[in-house]
């Protein structure tokens, strides 16, 4: 255990640590006293934890509190690895500003950080000290590298998805054909437009996609039919039906209350 000192002292106390290796594996059922970082080196993880279901790849992390249960809820499929360590804090403040997956840009320096752990505690030879100092080290690298991930790379990352997603708007767009588009996990590119625009990639897709319609509606002369076709829909009422949907509106109704407001403003 070790004491950080700042506005207010707390105490950090590395609990335990390891590296997982497997293929066609599932996280098992767990409820634990401590807090747990694990880091995902290859493959995909997922993990049920906190009501939601998370899809975690190379560079992930997640951060498990105490008393909270998780689990896997899906195999993963071929070879999988991650880092894992427990750790006790005395107070959560100093993660409270960290969300519960973390993007890792640098996964070579983290994982550094990582087999120094295991080294340090499966040596014997060091003070148990320094196992906590090299804990207290991989929490703040993590907040770091999240910080970054999120100021620089992300954004533009996010920006370029969107602006495709703009000029694409006119198809039949999926979170899947983005991803494989772009290259990235689907779950990945959610939480980085949930947390540039407050919404997931699927309600985006969806957002421009009515603005599509939208424009078409009150910009041409299209029949309801054929700016369904235009938009990648083989069927006339399951567009009607999606933009009721999201705008409470049928697509005719839209078209009349806009012209109804155009005429009123003369």
């Amino acid at each position: 255990m070790i004491t950080i000192h700042g506005q207010s002292d707390f105490t950090i106390s590395y609990v335990s640590s390891g590296m997982f290796l497997g293929s066609n594996w599932i996280h098992p059922q767990r409820t634990i006293d401590s807090y747990e970082l694990l880091f995902v080196t290859k493959g995909e993880v997922y993990l049920d934890y906190n009501q939601e279901r998370h899809v975690l790849c190379e560079g992930d992390a997640i951060m498990i509190y105490p008393d909270k249960p998780h689990g896997g809820y899906k195999i993963s499929q071929g070879d999988t690895s991650f880092y894992w360590f427990h750790f006790l804090l005395s107070d959560p403040a100093f993660i409270s500003g960290l969300p519960e997956v973390l993007r890792i840009e640098d996964v070579l320096k983290m994982k550094t950080l990582l087999n120094q752990l295991l080294d340090v505690t499966n040596a014997g030879t060091y003070s148990p000290y320094a196992a906590d100092l090299i804990t207290a080290t991989i929490l703040c690298e993590a907040a770091v590298q999240h910080s970054r991930s999120m100021k620089s790379g992300n954004k533009r990352i996010v920006n370029e998805i969107a602006e495709w997603i703009r000029i694409n708007s006119d198809r039949p767009l999926t979170v899947e054909l983005v991803s494989a588009q772009f290259g990235y996990n689907g779950e990945y590119l959610s939480r980085l437009f949930k947390r540039s625009f407050g919404i997931g990639l699927k309600k985006y897709i969806y957002s421009e996609r009515i603005k599509a319609a939208k424009n078409l509606l009150i910009s041409s002369y299209y029949s309801i039919k054929e700016i369904a076709h235009k938009l990648g829909w083989d069927n006339e009422n399951l567009f009607i039906k999606f933009f009721k949907y999201h705008e409470s509106v049928s697509p005719k109704k839209y078209r009349e209350l806009y012209i109804n407001m155009h005429l009123n403003k003369k």
